[in-house]
């Protein structure tokens, strides 16, 4: 024990990190944490008890030529902590407390004095940050949120400038669309707070409007275990080339810049005709009543109504499907979906590595599309971090997952012969039976199954 009653005899050579010395005194000290509060009309404090306090110790090394007092100076400036082997027998892991005193002699032959003021030291046993992926890929997906909330921000009243009324109904639709894979009672919730604070009050605040369609983002796959299992209705909605093709571009609905003469619509529909294409900062835009583009405006001057403004022909008896949307909103609604898919990763479920490599396919799939069709450099760094942090999660919960292989059977057949048939062994015949749901172990149906590898 560190604080046995000594023997006389015990005392010996004492050392710091290796490096033996010889001493004339050694003092220590030893104690509590107290902290102490004072109140109103008391005549006593009350100390509080916050733990034992690290022990100390103050020696005096001395040396009789200046080679071994070097290796002791060394082993101060090297890093970490080291053992300390007191005269009494004592050991203990001790760390420099203040910077080490060294007194040269005055006249050769005599001795070099090193003093040490050492302090009880331990291991840490919370988590780093470098050691801890999950708060990592945390912190990463709240900045790039933060990072698309900003860019939603400035090119929201972009967008939608002169198209309030347009925008409005396209955030209607869109919460509606949302709202119709919703629970029932987070549906009635949703419901009720565009009740009580409509799109059309908001739609010219981006940061409210981002507000709005996030908790129906995050609304949506809070209800799922596993977002990641599979192509779900909604999971299809996030990936139609509708909201797609407008990754990387916003600001499309531009007004004309003073001085450019363009004709109104009234002259060229009186001689039988309507303007094609303009070219507005370096862009050109397509118009007319059959293109496939913007068209115009008969009641705005000098504005070029874009595609997602026009009346959706036949939307009510197509399927459930997102509506046209602004690029901006486009693009909020796709990268927000990714990051709270991405930021629940850490408590999937994942039932076996063919999951969790299928989910890490997904993702860096996706996150690959969002760096390639971004043309923002504050959305794409952000993202950057958010690929690199979700990697080092999937990395470290796949060995801790089973290593399970898909069987793809066209016939009916006896699940030990499956099983054999995969693995060259009947070990896994239990698991296969359980994971798979089988009801009859001499008959399992033709169909996609999973063996686990038994090694």
């Amino acid at each position: 024990m560190l604080w046995d009653t000594p023997k006389p005899m015990d005392l010996r050579k004492p050392s710091y990190k290796g490096v033996a010395f010889y001493t004339r005194d050694v003092s220590g000290e030893v104690g509590r944490r107290t902290v102490s509060h004072t109140y109103p009309f008391r005549d006593f404090e009350f100390d509080e008890d916050l733990g034992r306090l690290p022990k100390t110790f103050r020696i005096t090394a001395v040396f009789q030529d200046f080679p071994a007092a070097k290796k002791l100076l060394d082993a101060c400036e090297a890093v970490g902590d080291g053992v300390f082997v007191h005269p009494w027998g004592q050991v203990q892991r001790m760390v420099l407390k203040t910077p080490a005193k060294i007194r040269y002699p005055l006249v050769d032959g005599g001795e070099f004095e090193i003093e040490l003021d050492l302090k009880e030291t331990g291991d840490n046993t919370a988590p780093a940050a470098a050691d801890d992926p999950d708060g990592l890929l945390t912190l990463s997906v709240n900045s790039a949120q933060s990072a698309i909330d900003a860019a939603f921000d400035a090119q929201w009243l972009g967008d939608v400038a002169h198209w309030l009324d347009n925008a409005a109904t396209c955030v209607e639709g869109y919460c509606t669309t949302i709202e119709g894979y919703l629970s029932p009672l987070t549906r009635g919730q949703s419901v009720l707070a565009r009740m009580q604070t409509s799109v059309n009050s908001i739609i010219g605040r981006p940061l409210l409007v981002a507000l709005r369609v996030r908790g129906l983002i995050t609304a949506l796959l809070g209800g799922v275990a596993n977002p990641f299992g599979g192509l779900a209705g909604w999971s299809r909605l996030f990936r139609s080339p509708e909201i797609r093709q407008a990754a990387g571009v916003s600001g499309t609905s531009v007004t004309v810049r003073a001085g450019l003469y363009r004709p109104s619509a009234q002259s060229y529909a009186q001689n039988g005709q309507l303007p094609t294409t303009y070219v507005v900062n370096g862009t050109t835009y397509t118009t007319g009543s059959t293109g496939s583009g913007a068209a115009i405006n008969t009641q705005t001057s000098g504005v070029i109504a874009p595609s997602w403004a026009q009346p959706r022909v036949g939307a009510s008896n197509a399927a459930p499907a997102l509506p046209a949307m602004p690029p901006s909103l486009c693009n909020y609604v796709r990268q927000t979906e990714l990051l709270t898919r991405i930021a629940a990763l850490p408590t999937v479920p994942f039932a076996s590595k063919h999951e969790l490599l299928a989910a890490r396919a997904q993702v860096l799939a996706d996150l690959d599309f969002e760096l390639k069709n971004s043309n923002d450099d504050t959305v794409v760094r952000p993202l950057q971090a958010v690929r690199v942090a979700a990697g080092k999660v999937m990395a470290d919960m796949l060995p801790r997952l089973a290593d399970v292989q898909r069987v793809q059977t066209a016939a009916a057949l006896p699940a030990v012969l499956i099983v054999y048939n995969a693995t060259g062994s009947i070990a896994a015949l239990d698991d296969f039976v359980g994971r798979n749901r089988i009801k009859h172990a001499g008959f399992v149906p033709a169909g996609d199954l999973e063996v686990l590898n038994v090694h």
